[in-house]
């Protein structure tokens, strides 16, 4: 009797029919069949079936309805949602309670009614560790005007469990976040948040949130608290004007409000492709140490005035709430297609305790700023496809940390700086040059502790 079948990672386009004819079937894994495009539609009679493993499929358009009489699921990876008549609707998961591990969720576009999402039961299932939930759209779909209450009606709807780790939202067309995201109702923010209630807290496990694509979203603020958020990605939000990370906002040197922020462990931040950042009161955790920027305007974001956090007064009859400013204490930092003319280059230099920075893609550039001359904890500096830096500043050698050193990938440096002599810690050096290099630089014979590896001298 036939329990197992595993077709994981071959080019299968579709099942045999003896497949479902095989009722004794238990696990079935198709993990990343990537030329898979359909299920069989008496797929439902499997009543035996514990493990449907389509993650990473990435050609399937859409599930057969019937899929939720397999109630004894207990991995399924994707669950695609379809417009046709024989197509499984998102409520056909109202059953799936055993489902664990990892679920995806694609083509929630088709989702018109949040009654239909409310359905499909997500909060009940308390095994579901990784969820993402997107929208699927093609270009075609991103011209066309949403209906916007509809879709903050479904993703209201689609309220995680409370023990989820890991949380992804892509394609959504609300204005605002759900309810189940936020700490109070506002009114003022979005009308939708009145419909229910919520408690702080509410996602204790939560470590992982990605929101990408989020091309209506105007604010983010008066969101609950996430005590156990380390990973936050924030990706194109086009409209983005407002950011604020704290659960009640305050403003510094006016008035001390009570405030907490939204994410008290959060490690890594990474904010991509926001090209118009009007407010920002992030007030960065000092928890923080890994920050990505890529935005119009986003050095703003280094200002030392957004490294705060709120403290209690010391007098025991006062409950107000204090507001002092925190050291900086970022360890890596990431700029990406930032211009040469931006302000904020400047702010660099508050960021002592930084030991990595990379910065990538930032066509003007000429130099590198001398704020960096600051970060004498640098020990990695990579300078990543910035073609028109040219040359390498004398105070490079003030940076006596530095163990790793990659200035390539389409940079022409004509020469070494002298200075460059005093890196006597450097095990790694990339330096591209195209053919602006015509001998190989004195300074070279002075690194000492350069491995001498090929790959870890490179002169390109």
């Amino acid at each position: 009797m036939l329990r197992t079948l595993d077709l994981s990672g071959t080019k299968v386009n579709m099942l045999p029919p003896w497949v479902t004819r095989a009722s004794t079937l238990e696990c079935l894994n198709l993990e990343n069949c990537s030329e898979l495009v359909e299920l069989p539609k008496d797929i439902g009679k499997l009543k035996w079936l514990e493990v449907l493993n389509i993650a990473d499929c990435t050609k399937l358009l859409c599930l057969p309805s019937g899929i939720g009489q397999l109630t004894r699921l207990r991995q399924l990876g994707l669950f695609v949602v379809g417009c046709g008549g024989d197509d499984a609707r998102i409520s056909e998961l109202e059953n799936l309670d055993m489902l664990s591990g990892e679920m995806v969720i694609t083509n929630l576009k088709y989702v018109k009614d949040p009654c239909d999402a409310e359905k499909a039961c997500l909060k009940r299932k308390n095994r579901i560790q990784e969820l993402e939930l997107n929208w699927s759209l093609s270009d075609t779909d991103k011209e066309l005007a949403p209906n916007v209450e509809q879709e903050q009606g479904v993703l209201s709807a689609l309220e995680p469990p409370k023990q989820i780790m890991d949380l992804k939202i892509k394609g959504y067309r609300g204005t605002c976040f759900p309810w189940w995201m936020m700490k109070h109702n506002d009114s003022s923010y979005c009308e939708d948040t009145l419909s229910k209630q919520t408690s702080p807290c509410q996602f204790m496990s939560l470590t992982r949130l990605n929101l990408s694509y989020l091309p209506n979203l105007k604010h983010v603020r008066g969101l609950s608290e996430f005590p156990s958020l380390k990973f936050l990605t924030l990706w194109s939000m086009p409209k983005l004007e407002e950011l604020r990370t704290t659960t009640g906002g305050f403003e510094t040197g006016e008035e001390a409000l009570k405030a907490q922020c939204c994410f008290p462990a959060l490690y890594e931040l990474s904010i991509l492709w926001w090209p118009k950042l009007l407010c920002v009161k992030p007030y960065f955790p000092p928890s923080l140490e890994q920050l990505s920027l890529s935005a119009y305007d986003s050095l703003q974001l280094l200002a030392p005035g957004n490294f705060f956090h709120p403290l209690r007064s010391t007098d025991e009859s006062s409950s107000s709430c204090n507001v002092r400013s925190a050291v900086p204490h970022l360890r890596g930092l990431e700029l990406i297609r930032m211009k040469a003319a931006a302000s904020g280059w400047e702010y660099l230099q508050h960021h002592t305790e930084l030991e990595t920075l990379m910065i990538r893609h930032s066509d003007d550039l000429t130099q590198l700023s001398e704020s960096i001359r600051s970060l004498t904890s640098l020990w990695q500096l990579w300078v990543f496809s910035c073609p028109a830096l040219a040359k390498l500043l004398e105070w490079l050698g003030e940076l006596r940390s530095l163990k790793e050193l990659r200035v390539c990938d389409g940079t022409r440096i004509a020469g070494l700086p002298q200075s460059m002599k005093h890196l006597t810690s450097l095990v790694e050096l990339a330096i591209g040059c195209g053919n602006n290099l015509d001998q190989l630089p004195d300074v070279i014979q002075h690194l000492t502790a350069l491995d001498c590896s090929p790959w870890k001298i490179v002169l390109q």
